[in-house]
């Protein structure tokens, strides 16, 4: 017998003891493709206990998976990745991670963004990195843009002339715009006459603004009321503005006049002593002139 052969005897026996192994454990025999058939997996796949992983290990397995992703990772895919059959403890996971990441006053934490996880910097350490991502493209929106968007995502899905009917103008290369960096979506057409494309934010708005989902759009009532407290404390700051000028223009005035009564004041303290100088003058000459006279007599 060539050593080939001993080889492939080996591994006939080394199935039989895979198979009698999970016939023991299980129940269950080999599949007509080799693979093992856990009792209780229907589809064929080994899920693992949940117990099998103790809280350290998880937290430690979590925080790779998701400082490794490049988009937010989605708790289903950490649990499916980890062999798990829920995402409950994938939830406590991140919980631990962000409550030991601040009692240590890390300068990060991992938030839920676009239904998934994800790393990001806490604002008060972000200036730096401004300066070292200086170079990355950034994404600026017009006031047009903005205004779009906004309806979009109240409203999706939302046709053209809808968004044009809101907004009062044509809106045809903002929408082209918006599209092109997936902002928003084509995500279906409306029924009726003309079949219009509707339109519908994605996930990279949702990322865009920091949102989990769109639930997390403020609603319109609690938009009107920011208005309306903003447009308050603006009138509020007018109104203290113009006190303050009349305030100023009152003292303005009030020290002009104590200057002019000033002026005036000591233009009368001159004009007296003019008087009092001219008085003594003339009583002086009254005395040469009475002193001459009598002098005349007696000569």
């Amino acid at each position: 017998m060539t050593d080939k052969d001993n080889t492939i005897e080996e591994s006939a026996e080394s199935n039989s003891v895979v198979t009698e192994s999970a016939d023991a454990n299980t129940g269950e025999g080999m599949t007509s493709n080799g693979q093992v058939d856990v009792q209780g997996d229907p589809e064929g796949e080994s899920v693992v206990s949940d117990a099998s992983i103790n809280d350290t290990d998880l937290a430690n397995y979590v925080e790779a998976m998701v400082f490794s992703s490049a988009s937010p990772l989605q708790s289903a895919k950490i649990s499916q990745a980890l062999g798990m059959s829920g995402v409950g403890r994938i939830k406590k996971a991140i919980a631990a991670l962000n409550e030991s990441y601040e009692a240590s006053d890390r300068s990060f934490r991992i938030r839920q963004v676009a239904g998934g996880y994800q790393f990001y910097v806490l604002p008060q350490w972000s200036d730096c990195l401004k300066k070292l991502f200086t170079k990355t493209r950034k994404i600026r929106l017009t006031k047009a843009a903005l205004e779009t968007m906004a309806i979009v995502a109240y409203k999706q899905p939302v046709s053209k002339n809808q968004i044009e009917f809101i907004r009062g103008v044509a809106s045809d290369g903002v929408l082209h715009n918006l599209l092109e960096k997936n902002l928003i979506r084509i995500s279906g057409r409306a029924e009726g006459a003309g079949r219009s494309l509707l339109y519908s934010a994605t996930d990279e708005f949702l990322k865009f603004f920091g949102l989990n989902t769109f639930d997390d759009l403020p609603r319109i009532a609690e938009i009107e009321e920011l208005i309306q407290n903003m447009e308050s404390e603006r009138a509020e700051a007018i109104h203290s503005e113009s006190e303050s000028n009349d305030s100023d223009e009152a003292t303005i005035s009030a020290v002009e006049d104590s200057a002019t009564d000033g002026d005036a004041s000591a233009t009368d303290g001159e004009e007296l002593a003019v008087n009092e100088v001219i008085e003594d003058s003339a009583e002086e000459d009254v005395a040469v002139e009475t002193e001459e006279v009598v002098t005349t007599e007696q000569a």
